[in-house]
């Protein structure tokens, strides 16, 4: 494993550990709403470009889409309306 990878790793332990801590603040729930879409839309684009569009990898980007939504609005309801 490379030495990038390998960090790459770890930050993602990190995140996972201090996620339930940063959920209280209200930048890092947005910033991670805007993150999450746009790995959402990097994962539709790799899934186009690698095969075709089959019903697995349309339930999946269904339900990624719908937990963004459901989030999205949560977020809205609470912190701005």
């Amino acid at each position: 494993m490379e030495p990038f990878e390998i960090i790459l790793i770890a930050l993602v332990f990190i995140a996972a550990i201090l996620i339930p801590f940063l959920k209280k603040f209200i930048a890092f729930q947005f910033i991670s709403l805007v993150s999450v879409a746009f790995i959402i839309g990097n994962l539709f684009n790799e899934i186009i470009k690698t095969s075709e569009l089959d019903i697995q990898s349309s339930v999946l980007l269904i339900l990624l889409v719908g937990g963004l939504v459901y989030n999205s609005i949560k977020f809205y309801k609470k912190n701005i309306a």
